[in-house]
């Protein structure tokens, strides 16, 4: 009788640590910190678990706004399904399939950047170079070279007449 309890307990624990193999089976790889231009960014990633193929789901600020079917152990993205404005996001994938134990797996929280072409401009200089978040800032910051530019290029084109209209009336020389 104490054998039969011992094999059943030595049952239930090897029942236990199977499905606690099975819960941690399910990992999302592959994401990263991600910063880009694209308004409707794409986000790839691999699932990889026990069944053929996962319910994914991309979640930005904590709604979902993309999905896709994911075939196990294969690289996959999805593309946001909402033009995002210019910030910084949280985002993070998430698979289901009603196999696993749990049904839902989440990978880990990453930010998801939404700048500007022109806030990508780089402090190369050891911070002289400026960056800007918009164009008018930009033109507003390049106006005095601008009119240098503009000057120069009126400048040189009344010297060229100057000496064109020299050379007609005393001829070359």
């Amino acid at each position: 009788m104490k054998y039969e309890k011992i094999k059943n307990i030595v049952f239930v624990l090897f029942i236990l640590i199977s499905i606690i193999g099975i819960a941690n089976a399910v990992t999302i790889t592959g994401l990263s910190d991600v910063s880009t231009t694209d308004k409707t960014p794409t986000i790839n990633f691999t699932v990889k678990g026990n069944t053929t193929s996962y319910n994914c789901n991309l979640w930005i600020d904590g709604v979902a706004l993309g999905s896709i079917i994911a075939t196990n152990a294969t690289e996959t993205s999805i593309t946001c399904n909402r033009t995002l404005n210019v910030g910084s996001y949280i985002y993070n994938i998430s698979a289901y399939n009603s196999t696993e134990i749990p049904v839902t797996t989440y990978s880990s929280n990453y930010t998801l950047e939404i700048t500007t072409m022109f806030s990508g401009v780089i402090n190369v200089i050891d911070g002289i170079v400026p960056v800007f978040n918009s164009l008018k800032d930009l033109i507003v910051a390049s106006m005095p070279l601008i009119m240098i530019i503009i000057f120069a290029t009126i400048l040189a084109r009344l010297m060229k007449l100057y000496i064109d209209i020299g050379i007609e009336r005393f001829g070359k020389q």
